[in-house]
C-alpha cells in the first residue's frame, strides 16, 4: 500500500511539473518585464542601487529558466520545475530584502504588504512537502527576523506590520497544506477513476474476445452437428436401398 502511494505521489509531481512546464514561457516573461519596472522605478524614481540589487537573483533565474525551457529539451522539466520554485523562493527573499533596504522610509507597511503578496503567490503556485513548507515560510521569516535584530535594530512601530507578516505566513502555511492535499485528493479520484475504466475497458475487451471465441466454436459445433446429421441420413439412405435390393 505505501509503495501505491509513493507511486501516486510521484505521478502526482510528475502532473504538477507539467502543468508548469507548460506555462514557463507567459510566467517568465510576464516576470522579467515586472522586475525590469521594478528595477527601473528604484533608479529613476527612489535612486536606491541596493534595491536593484535585490531583484537581480530573481531576474537571473527568470532568464535562466526562459532558456532552459526553449531549448526544447524534455529532459529539462525536472530541472524547470525546480528552478521555478527557487525563482518563487527568491521572489520572497527579495520582498525580505525590500523590507531592509527601505526600513528607515516611511514605506515599512507597504512593503510588509509586499511580502504578503509574495506570499500568497507561493501559496498559489507552489506544492510544497510538510517539511520544505515549514523551511520556505517559517525559515525565511526567522532569518529575515535575525537579520533585522541583528544589523538593523527593533523599532516599535515595526510590530504591527511584522506581526501581520507573521500571521500572513501561518495563514499562507495552512492553506497551501490544505490545498495541496485538496488537489492530491482530486487527482488521486481521477487517477483512480481513469485507471477504473481502463479495468473494464481491457475487461470488456477480454469478454468480447471470449464472446467471439465462443462464437466460432458454437458455429463450429453447429456445423459438426448438421453434417453429422446429414451423414446419418445418406447412412440411413444407404441402408434402405441395400434392403431393397
Amino acid at each position: 500500500m505505501k509503495e501505491k502511494n509513493t507511486i501516486l505521489e510521484l505521478r502526482y509531481m510528475n502532473y504538477i511539473n507539467d502543468i508548469t512546464y507548460k506555462r514557463i514561457n507567459l510566467i517568465m516573461i510576464v516576470s522579467i518585464i515586472i522586475l525590469l519596472v521594478l528595477m527601473f522605478l528604484d533608479l529613476r524614481l527612489r535612486n536606491n542601487l541596493t534595491a536593484v540589487y535585490t531583484r537581480i537573483p530573481s531576474l537571473f533565474i527568470d532568464v535562466f529558466i526562459l532558456i532552459l525551457k526553449n531549448l526544447k529539451n524534455k529532459k529539462n522539466k525536472l530541472i524547470i520545475a525546480f528552478l521555478y520554485k527557487l525563482f518563487l523562493f527568491t521572489i520572497l527573499a527579495m520582498m525580505y530584502a525590500k523590507f531592509l533596504v527601505h526600513i528607515n522610509t516611511e514605506t515599512t507597511s507597504l512593503n510588509a504588504s509586499s511580502i504578503i503578496t509574495a506570499i500568497f503567490i507561493i501559496t498559489l503556485e507552489i506544492r510544497l512537502k510538510f517539511v520544505y513548507g515549514i523551511i520556505i515560510y517559517f525559515g525565511t521569516f526567522i532569518l529575515f527576523f535575525i537579520i533585522l535584530l541583528m544589523f538593523f535594530g527593533f523599532d516599535i512601530n515595526m510590530i504591527k506590520p511584522l506581526i501581520n507578516v507573521f500571521l500572513m505566513t501561518f495563514v499562507g502555511f495552512v492553506i497551501n497544506r490544505i490545498q495541496n492535499n485538496l488537489r492530491f485528493k482530486n487527482f488521486e479520484n481521477k487517477y483512480l477513476l481513469k485507471a477504473e475504466k481502463q479495468k473494464l475497458y481491457e475487461s470488456n475487451k477480454e469478454l468480447s474476445l471470449k464472446n467471439t471465441k465462443l462464437e466460432n466454436f458454437n458455429e463450429l459445433f453447429i456445423g459438426r452437428e448438421f453434417r453429422i446429421k446429414e451423414l446419418r441420413d445418406k447412412v440411413k439412405e444407404l441402408d434402405e436401398k441395400l434392403i431393397n435390393k
